[in-house]
């Protein structure tokens, strides 16, 4: 069972997917890195916070199921909704014997869901049918659920007039014992708003620097990047506050490298030097770019110590990212990594003897007893 779990965590790194509320108009879905088991189990997901995104979606498929993610076939069934940035460990499956599974997430919020990405030969094409668990499908209110075939962790969340037990089991964020429907003035981006209670065409347009899909979601302004601006902010003319054409300033979106700026919040770096917006660098003392925190993490930079912010456990030097920041990490042998004062992954050094064909410092780290050229015999 060990080599296929390692099989899965190897996929599962491979096909790890997120949304952003993005781009021009309407969200423009990103693909995501740093999908990842949790650190010390294998039954728990993470992956690294999506831009816009108000919940994640889990699915699950087999190696059968595989070359369906390029075609308009099914390929999974969805094992978690309405998840954060991580499963919980609630993947307690096993794969059948010989087998393996793989996990794929998307992320979405009132413009939608977002791409499942793209594999080395193509797009992938997400088409998952109910929900993995067979108890969210039979008509009966049962296991987790708080009302028929509905809440808790496994199946889809409830609509309105449902019982409920947290927010996380209704489809609109709020519960009071009983989903309520969506409204325009709960405090909650719910229902179709694009941000709260505004946007989607169910409610009062959204104003200026508010989330929104569509022009339409916007008041006097027009939606860039997923953000209401202001109309000048793409007359092409540097005009108003605006430190260069249509970026900068209070009201439009902040300016790339080289465009001209008077302050760091003028440009997406937060950089402005002698009046020009700079590029991120890992030494400019500012959290920009892919950096998880100041100057460190994100894959480009250095990793970051403990404490600081991250994303995901690449981010951090002790490897271990438990929740927003990098904390200790104690090596086990059971963790499914080789540390510690191990030879080979969980084995060698103070934990069991490795079998034959595993890495070997000594020959005590060999359950023959034998370590010839690193290699147990």
């Amino acid at each position: 069972m060990t080599r296929w779990r390692r099989c899965l965590a190897w996929l599962a790194s491979a096909l790890a997917v997120a949304f952003s509320c993005g781009g021009a108009l309407a969200a423009s879905p990103e693909e995501v890195v740093n999908q990842m088991w949790c650190p010390v189990t294998k039954t728990c997901m993470q992956w690294s916070a999506a831009p816009g995104a108000t919940q994640y979606l889990l699915y699950r498929g087999t190696a059968g199921q595989l070359p369906a993610l390029l075609n308009a076939t099914t390929d999974s069934c969805t094992r978690i909704h309405n998840a954060g940035q991580q499963s919980g460990q609630v993947l307690q499956e096993s794969p059948p014997a010989g087998g393996l599974f793989w996990y794929l997430v998307t992320a979405s919020n009132s413009c939608g869901e977002g791409s499942p990405g793209s594999a080395s030969a193509g797009p992938r094409i997400r088409n998952s049918t109910t929900s993995c668990t067979a108890t969210c499908f039979d008509s009966v209110r049962n296991a987790l659920e708080t009302d028929v075939d509905c809440g808790g962790p496994d199946c889809v969340p409830c609509t309105s007039g449902q019982m409920c037990a947290g927010r996380s089991d209704c489809e609109n964020g709020i519960c009071n014992g009983r989903c309520p429907p969506p409204r325009c003035m709960d405090g909650v981006r719910n229902g179709t708003e694009t941000d709260v209670d505004c946007g989607g065409g169910g409610c009062n347009t959204c104003g200026n620097l508010k989330v929104c899909c569509v022009n339409a979601d916007c008041t006097l302004t027009f939606c860039s990047s997923g953000v209401c601006r202001r109309t000048y902010c793409g007359d092409g003319v540097a005009n108003h506050n605006e430190t260069d054409v249509d970026c900068g300033g209070v009201d439009c979106a902040p300016c790339t490298a080289g465009k001209f700026c008077g302050v760091g919040s003028d440009c997406q770096s937060g950089v402005c030097t002698s009046v020009h917006c700079q590029a991120p660098t890992c030494t400019d003392g500012v959290r920009n770019g892919t950096e998880s925190d100041i100057d460190c993490g994100g894959g480009g930079c250095p990793l970051c110590a403990n404490g600081k912010l991250c994303n995901a456990p690449g981010d951090c030097a002790s490897s271990n990212c438990p929740g927003i920041n990098c904390q200790p990490y104690t090596p086990t042998c059971t963790d499914g990594i080789r540390n510690g004062s191990e030879s080979d992954v969980d084995c060698g050094g103070t934990c069991t003897d490795c079998a034959s064909g595993r890495r070997c410092n000594v020959g005590s780290d060999c359950q023959s007893g034998v370590c010839v050229s690193g290699i147990c015999q």
